[in-house]
């Protein structure tokens, strides 16, 4: 199972049945990509900007990810009877060795995830944004389209030619560099978008 859809299958269970906001990208931005999917960075900006962290009981006890965290834009003491609000978004971080998320041993993925439902929000809309933010065109890889990148200042560097390289190469590349990679996720009901971080796992 590629690392979307293991994102996208936790978001899919933990999302309560409710729609959110139609715009997810603008909380990726700010949670996700201004931080480089750093977990504690991630957990900081996101309390920092008001959300709210849910107990990591959520996950239950078979989580794909290691040291998964959730966080909600609105503060669940005043759902109620009525459930979540329709304007609800979500942040999803956490990490997971290679092997056990894509097949390539000697790296993890720190991950970090904001999503929305498909009712509100448009996968095609988002990769227009994701693409021009970027600056340049998706690769594929394990049947998805992802953006490969590492960071100049505030800018992206296209990694896209790492895509072609043997999967033993990598570790030894995420040790020289930081790589990330950039996508939409579609699971389901589900529409997020991803950002992760790979590093070597020593």
């Amino acid at each position: 199972m590629s690392i979307f859809k293991l994102a996208g299958a936790i978001c899919v269970a933990l999302f309560f049945a409710s729609s959110a906001r139609a715009e997810p990208f603008d909380d990726f931005v700010d949670h996700c990509l201004r931080t480089n999917a750093d977990q504690q960075a991630v957990a900081n900006s996101a309390k920092g900007d008001g959300w709210f962290a849910l107990p990591p009981e959520v996950f239950g006890a078979d989580a794909d990810f290691e040291d998964p965290q959730l966080f909600i834009s609105e503060d669940p003491a005043a759902f109620g009877d009525k459930g979540p609000p329709a304007d609800l978004s979500m942040i999803i971080t956490g990490w997971g060795e290679g092997e056990n998320v894509f097949q390539i041993s000697g790296v993890r993925l720190d991950v970090c995830v904001v999503g929305a439902q498909t009712t509100t929000a448009n996968a095609d809309r988002l990769r227009e944004r994701l693409e021009t933010l970027m600056g340049f065109p998706p690769v594929e890889y394990d049947g998805e389209r992802l953006w490969l990148f590492s960071r100049l200042g505030e800018g992206f560097h296209s990694e896209s030619g790492l895509v072609d390289l043997d999967d033993t190469q990598l570790p030894e590349i995420a040790r020289r560099q930081k790589i990330y990679f950039a996508g939409v996720i579609e699971e389901d009901n589900f529409i997020g978008v991803i950002m992760a971080a790979v590093r070597p796992s020593t």
